[in-house]
């Protein structure tokens, strides 16, 4: 489809003084800051305005790159708007903030136009052309799009908010259309889009002959030109890529080198990415959810989760999504969940549960509105140079480092399953797949004669060095042979400034995260987890 209304374009000034600041004139919010996209406040000043048609507040930057756009206008009205500049100043670029905003109520109060949004001038530049009753100053007068900038939609019914560009959220009373254009979305009212778009051939489009996003309809709940797949063995470095640009806008989240990550795929609970989605922009990958199958107690045998034998009451489906900066606020982390909703079997008595860094505004306000409840943090802690721990154990212990872990696998899988088994994120775990998980790794262990007591799993990675795990069976927890048993393991890993050691650990595990600062770690971040029983999350997403 294609837009062929005229629209008026007024300039925004490079205002002296910048303009007003980005806050919330009135109502409820009066004084808070208006916040973009991702849930961050806006920076800068200009001119804040009123868009009546969405019900949203928009903002445009007072540095001369900034214009106003008001759609669906006549010429009669672009003559009229055009004269009431002129009454103030000779040239729109001249404008103060006082003047421009009373143009803006002049068009909405006296001209009845009431979809008023902001734009840049390279848009009007690249993407419009002046029409009749050329003005003869850039970006001012009357515009229509350019014919071939071809647009896609969806329909969705009934009534909300739309988190898009603008500076709050667009609101809709009966039903919405999303566009997709230039891979930017944004949300039009009903009303609006059926004045403004028509066919590439200019017949009229109605809202009728558009795709209905309703729950279920996943190939809808997308524009085209993105798809929701599965993983594959060639996307590792286009992951690798998405943990990058996604690091530099939120740290808490990456990155994740090459190597962690093929590791981490082909760990046995990951099934080689068979549970693992992504969204696609052609071949490029904007948004990962990373997906796992946790089965935290023996359960009942049956059918289960897609045929891996466990109808337990504890089952738990773990998920982590990473979206592309440049592509949040588009619905790609929910058409990867509704995807993961129907992995698994609806009766199985199953939760989904997530992390999201708290320094993700948008991701904690994603899941808070799904129906997640938050039920422990992650800490990120990290140590550079170890602290010397006086530690008294038994002299019957010895501390080791093993040349073959394989081969005390199953004394550490039991020791694991009875060290974790009260943990909201703990996944049991057989011999065969603690061998799997402990290829490459270094490995220490506290035995008591032939008994394994306790182990600590390290991973060497360049410039650092990952605590995986340290586990003490339950009968000598409190004894501090876990402290002194992970003491002498990071002791021999020649710790430095640039080769530090990182770990995760619960903040429902208070001894563990004492032991850690006296060992010398320091909090870096934190991660909220949050979970939501995977039937009560289908329906809120049906609802949707």
């Amino acid at each position: 489809m294609v837009s062929g209304t005229l629209r008026f374009v007024i300039p925004v000034p490079m205002f002296k003084d910048g303009g007003e600041p980005p806050v919330f004139p009135d109502g409820e919010k009066k004084g808070q800051p208006l916040t973009d996209w991702q849930g961050r406040p806006v920076s800068g000043s200009g001119v804040v305005f009123f868009n009546a048609d969405d019900r949203a507040y928009q903002f445009a930057r007072g540095d001369g790159t900034a214009v106003i756009i008001i759609g669906s206008v006549t010429r009669d009205q672009a003559e009229q708007l055009v004269a009431k500049v002129r009454t103030m100043v000779s040239d729109p670029n001249a404008l103060t903030l006082g003047q421009l905003k009373e143009l803006i109520r002049y068009a909405r109060e006296t001209l009845g136009l009431v979809a008023i949004y902001d734009s840049s001038r390279e848009f009007v530049a690249t993407k419009m052309s002046k029409v009749a009753l050329d003005t003869g100053i850039a970006a001012f007068g009357l515009h229509k799009r350019d014919e071939r900038d071809i647009c896609h939609a969806v329909y969705v019914p009934g009534s909300g908010e739309f988190q898009g560009p603008a500076a709050s959220p667009q609101r809709f009373a009966d039903g919405a259309v999303i566009l997709e254009q230039d891979g930017n979305v944004r949300l039009i009212q009903p009303d609006s889009f059926e004045a403004t778009y028509t066919h590439p051939d200019g017949r009229p489009l109605r809202i009728s002959e558009l795709a209905v996003q309703t729950p279920g309809m996943r190939e809808r709940s997308l524009p085209p030109n993105l798809v929701v797949a599965a993983l594959r063995d060639e996307d590792t470095d286009e992951i690798v890529a998405l943990y990058d640009r996604a690091t530099a806008t939120e740290s808490g989240i990456g990155p994740v080198p090459r190597s962690a990550w093929q590791r981490f795929v082909a760990l046995p609970h990951n099934l080689n990415g068979r549970d693992f989605r992504v969204v696609r922009h052609d071949q490029r990958v904007i948004a990962l959810a990373e997906s796992s199958l946790k089965i935290q107690g023996q359960g009942v045998q049956g059918q289960g989760v897609q045929g891996q034998g466990v109808q337990g009451q504890r089952v738990a489906r773990f998920c982590k999504f990473v979206v592309d900066p440049a592509y949040r606020r588009r619905g790609l982390a929910t058409a990867l969940l509704v995807d993961l909703l129907e992995i698994d079997q609806a009766e199985i008595n199953l939760t989904f549960q997530c992390l999201v860094p708290d320094s993700w505004q948008a991701g904690l306000k994603f899941v808070e509105a799904l129906g997640f409840a938050h039920i422990e943090s992650e800490f990120g802690m990290a140590c550079p140079q170890l602290v010397s721990v006086p530690t008294t154990i038994s002299s019957s212990v010895v501390l080791e480092r093993l040349a073959d872990p394989i081969t005390h696998a199953a004394d550490l899988a039991r020791i694991h399953n009875a060290a974790y088994r009260d943990d909201v994120a703990f996944r049991h775990v057989t011999a065969e797949e603690m061998s799997s998980a402990l290829e490459g790794d270094e490995l220490w262990i506290a035995r008591d004669g032939p008994r394994v007591c306790a182990f600590c799993q390290l991973q060497p990675e360049p410039g650092l060095v990952w605590l995986e795990s340290i586990a003490v069976d339950p009968d000598c927890q409190g004894s501090g042979l876990g402290t002194a048993l992970a003491y002498r393991a990071l002791r021999e890993a020649y710790l430095s400034a640039n080769r530090p050691v990182m770990l995760n650990v619960s903040s429902k595990n208070p001894r563990a995260i004492s032991v850690y600062e006296r060992l010398g770690f320091a909090r870096r971040r934190e991660t909220l987890r949050f979970g939501a029983p995977r039937n009560e999350l289908a329906a809120a997403m049906r609802e949707r």
